[in-house]
């Protein structure tokens, strides 16, 4: 691995996926229809179980993570 530390060599040499951490608000989104409508759909499942499932009390959702 020429002296690199073995996680750099991984990411610049196998790993060509790019992340991207979403939520509906976000501005660089704008064109991601097919994501926002499924986080829309996410969303509406999570309000609709909202206090129906105790003991869990389902609140809200974290951020997606998109891979490119």
């Amino acid at each position: 691995m020429d002296g690199k530390n073995k996680d750099e060599y991984h990411v610049k040499d196998i790993r060509s996926d790019q992340i991207y951490w979403f939520d509906g608000a976000d501005p660089r989104a704008s064109d991601a229809a097919t994501v926002r409508l499924l986080l829309s759909m996410i969303d509406s499942v999570i309000q609709h179980f909202k206090g129906r499932l105790p003991p869990y009390d389902i609140s809200g959702r974290s951020r997606v993570g998109v891979y490119f």
